[in-house]
């Protein structure tokens, strides 16, 4: 068998193919994203992408069907469908009120609906899916602008346009242009930068996930040149988790003797003084409601609380716990006077409200982006600050964040980057294992 007609079938790679969509759906896309600054206070909040994505997604059905939901499309669909059942189970045996589960169901269908039309209308074309979570945060600037919350006069940055700035940032320095001109080593240090400036800010998180960014971008350039282009060895890769936790830890004690020392500013170090003493430690020391929402799901793990779930006897609890470690009480818990259940967390708020299915659904998201840090260090170069930046992001927040109502739109965007790139990378595998068929 001659070489040439060993490699006839092979295709070329996907991310290179992108041609055929033009300037109008990408820009009808930043504008779905965009369209978040409308809020409308019905079932709990009703939004602009989720009107335009379920207009969009009945259009693109009565187009071409489901036809193009790829089996990793229906698997997430299956996976929703179990969170959508333990809402549904629970608000029955719990007889939440109806207005909650109105709220409850309608969150979960808007997240689904939006992963579906942003799957089809992108076609697994990744600046396209960039162009959506453009929008997505340029709307988010304009309601902070227009309509700003205590939160955002407390920390502007934090709080406010740090998040799209980073994402902007991280969108730039993530192109081919940017890469021909800047190099690997460019990316890098706009990485560093950017972190640096988010920790200044007291947006310690971002800068967490950011300088895990720059270590990856490093490493994938280091294992690029010393292994010319060749698959990395499962081994190496461990070895190199291995230096990062190091790494992260002498992080962490460098940024406790800085905080401690009053370098990083005098709410750094009231807030570093408040973690230390409330013994959760840097990283859970901020997300005391995690002690409580495990709770309730030890009470109830099967079932959960119900969608909305109130009990006050759980606010009561986060607050002893932080008045147990000597931790100063930020704001008043009971101000709101609805007695939610606290959850800082994807994984637990959803398995606090619906029960182990709901949980399930986001150790499924976990398990997905977990499959995507070894091929970080194959992504296509020139975009790997981006797509780690949203890998690790995504996994952080279904560990650490609350699902707030912007959530169910950036989620779906974060995960159809996660998807092109493991799709990228089987394709990758895929080609490489056939041009070595046909050498031989």
């Amino acid at each position: 068998m001659s070489i040439m007609t060993a490699r006839a079938p092979v295709q070329p790679l996907p991310q290179v193919r992108q041609r055929g969509f033009g300037f109008s759906r990408g820009f009808w896309l930043f504008v779905v994203g965009a369209s978040v600054a409308v809020d409308v206070p019905i079932m709990g909040r009703v939004m602009g992408p989720d009107v335009l994505s379920t207009i969009g997604l009945i259009v693109l059905l009565m187009g071409q069907g489901v036809r193009n939901f790829r089996n990793e499309a229906k698997l997430f669909f299956v996976m929703l469908g179990l969170w959508l059942f333990g809402a549904i189970i629970t608000d029955v045996i719990r007889g939440t009120a109806v207005e909650d589960i109105v709220r409850g169901w309608a969150r979960i269908v808007f997240f689904g609906i939006t992963f579906a039309y942003l799957y089809l209308a992108t076609r697994g074309k990744l600046y396209l899916i960039i162009l959506f979570l453009m929008g997505l945060n340029a709307g988010a600037l304009v309601s902070l602008l227009t309509a700003p919350d205590e939160f955002f006069f407390d920390e502007p940055w934090k709080f406010g346009y740090g998040g799209p700035i980073t994402v902007f940032v991280m969108v730039c320095i993530s192109t081919p242009l940017f890469r021909r001109v800047l190099g690997s080593w460019g990316q890098i240090a706009a990485t560093i930068f950017i972190a640096a400036l988010n920790l200044m800010e007291n947006s310690r998180s971002v800068f967490a996930i950011l300088l895990a960014v720059a270590c990856v971008v490093i490493l994938g350039e280091l294992i690029r040149i010393l292994l010319r282009g060749r698959p990395v060895p499962k081994l190496l890769f461990m070895f190199s988790l291995l230096g990062c936790g190091i790494f992260y830890q002498g992080v962490v004690m460098i940024y406790g003797t800085a905080a401690s020392s009053g370098i990083l500013g005098r709410e750094a170090l009231e807030k570093y003084e408040w973690q230390t003493e409330s013994g959760l430690g840097v990283l859970l020391g901020g997300r005391a409601e995690s002690l409580v929402s495990t709770q309730a799901i030890a009470d109830s793990p099967i079932i959960g609380h119900g969608s909305w779930a109130k009990d006050y006897g759980y606010v009561t609890l986060y607050v002893e716990a932080l008045e147990k470690r000597g931790a100063a009480i930020i704001g008043d818990p009971f101000r709101s006077g609805s007695g939610l259940i606290p959850s800082h967390s994807f994984l637990f708020g959803a398995w606090v409200e619906a029960g182990i299915l709901g949980g399930l659904f986001w150790i499924y998201v976990l398990a997905v982006s977990g499959r995507l840090i070894y091929p970080l260090l194959h992504t296509p170069y020139w975009s790997r600050p981006l797509v780690t930046f949203v890998t690790i992001s995504l996994i952080w927040d279904v560990l650490f964040s609350p699902f707030g109502a912007q959530q169910r739109f950036l989620v779906p965007a974060e995960l159809c980057i996660v998807l092109w790139a493991i799709r990228n990378e089987q394709s990758k595998t895929s080609f490489q294992r056939s041009r070595a068929g046909g050498a031989t």
